[in-house]
């Protein structure tokens, strides 16, 4: 196997362990399709009614133990944890919790017939309009309102950058996004991502421009992966085995043929993953302290709406939210912003075929950033390091179905919910909870500030 840092892994398998035998079978599978098919995915092995992995011990796969049957949930419970109607109706975003009739979601009618997430609009949308502004943003992401400040009533909305000069609908969204704000509507806050088409709203102030592109945050990783690779050989070998290091070095600025021992900390910052994840950290900051300290609507927008759009308003939300700092909050948070707005998970992170310019390690750095903000906050979240540690690792692994392909509606066609287990349900079981909790948890309700200075990491 050719991993991500480009080394080659032989791996081996006890033919005795058929368990160990099916994932073996579920790899060579996928490795001798001429197209990778996220069917063939060991997720789709890992769940059989009758299989007993779905208490495998951890002697067998090397992972915690995963115990995918809460006897009062039943199996699929985790797919089912995300509730829009519920999670929008506890921020008031509903028509049935908004008392002054400012908001409304988009009926579920509506939502399957265009592929679009749940998510909630000024009142006077209608779902016509809904439909004209369509072909306007890239993947049609209008403006889309997905969190709701309970303390001054200003909102959050995210949307992909408009393809062409604003149509006098667009302005009136946005305008109205404003003017529904009780407590500041003379100025609405545009965070563009990188977006050079979103100028021209009445009363908007634009913040957080520039943002990394696409390539830098996968040569990041990629230098990252290599770094590490080189740390541990390094940390492990003995002087006349330095040669073997030459071919990552070359990329890190290191040609000669006897190479002194390379700084850790040196390499780390020439991968400039880092100062990826303070960007990345700014920007929530920004964003948050706009809706809580000036009481004002943020509308953040960027190129296609689903990459570093979703980690900048699920983090501002993180350091918003009590809520989305317990286990159950964080996992909604992510089905909400990454999941059902159609994060391309398989392209971001190579597990489909496709051309290689579509990766890049978005969700990484947003599990990173995530980090960063428990090392500030050590009482404030209430998952802690194992939790983000296996939470990443399912992303890779393709044991679970719930980041396997690139939207909700392609794992609804190949039937992901019905043929594969959620991640939620392994890592917010009852009896994993123990293992991914934070005993210092003290919940806090006020905004988290966070900094984003690379020092703190």
């Amino acid at each position: 196997l050719e991993l991500l840092d480009k080394r080659n892994l032989v791996i081996g398998f006890d033919a005795s362990d058929r368990w160990l035998a099916t994932l073996r079978e579920s790899i060579i599978t996928l490795l001798r399709s001429a197209k990778r098919d996220h069917r063939n995915a060991f997720a789709f092995a890992f769940k059989h009614e009758s299989n007993p992995l779905c208490s495998v011990q951890p002697s067998a796969l090397a992972s915690p133990q995963i115990v995918a049957d809460d006897s009062s949930k039943g199996q699929d419970w985790g797919w089912r944890l995300y509730n829009p109607a519920a999670e929008f109706a506890r921020l008031g975003l509903t028509e049935a919790k908004d008392k002054d009739g400012l908001w409304r979601c988009l009926n579920l009618e509506t939502h399957a017939k265009l592929g679009l997430p749940v998510f909630a609009v000024p009142a006077m949308v209608t779902s016509q309009h809904i439909v004209d502004m369509q072909n306007y943003r890239e993947m049609g992401r209008l403006p889309a309102v997905v969190w709701c400040n309970p303390r001054t009533q200003a909102t959050l909305a995210r949307a992909a950058q408009p393809r062409t000069t604003g149509p006098v609908l667009d302005e009136l969204i946005v305008d109205s996004l404003r003017k529904a704000n009780p407590s500041n509507s003379e100025v609405i806050y545009v965070a563009a991502m990188g977006s050079r088409r979103a100028r021209g709203y009445n009363k908007a102030v634009f913040i957080c421009k520039g943002a990394p592109a696409l390539e830098d945050v996968r040569m990041s990783f990629v230098k990252l992966c290599q770094a590490v690779v080189s740390q541990h050989r390094l940390s492990a070998c003995q002087p006349d085995t330095h040669s073997e290091l030459l071919p990552f070095m070359a990329d890190l600025g290191a040609h000669s043929n006897y190479p002194e021992r390379p700084s850790w900390l040196g390499m780390l910052e020439t991968s400039r993953w880092l100062e990826g994840v303070r960007l990345l950290l700014r920007d929530a900051v920004v964003v948050a302290s706009c809706l809580e300290l000036k009481k004002a609507t943020v509308l953040v927008t960027g190129h296609t709406g689903v990459d570093r759009v979703a980690s900048v308003v699920a983090l501002a939300q993180l350091l918003l939210d009590p809520y989305y700092r317990t286990m159950e909050g964080f996992a909604i948070l992510i089905e909400k912003e990454f999941l059902s707005f159609g994060h391309p998970f398989s392209q971001r992170l190579g597990l489909s075929e496709g051309p290689g310019e579509q990766r890049g390690e978005i969700f990484v750095q947003f599990l990173d950033s995530v980090w960063q903000i428990m090392q500030q906050f050590p009482t404030m979240l209430q998952f802690n390091e194992r939790f983000l540690q296996e939470l990443l690792e399912s992303v890779f692994s393709c044991r679970f179905g719930t980041f396997l392909f690139d939207s909700a509606s392609e794992r609804l066609e190949a039937g992901a919910h019905r043929s594969t287990l959620s991640v939620w349900t392994h890592l917010l079981h009852a009896q994993a909870r123990a293992g991914h909790t934070n005993p210092f948890f003290e919940s806090y309700s006020d905004l988290l500030t966070s900094s984003s200075s690379s020092s703190s990491t």
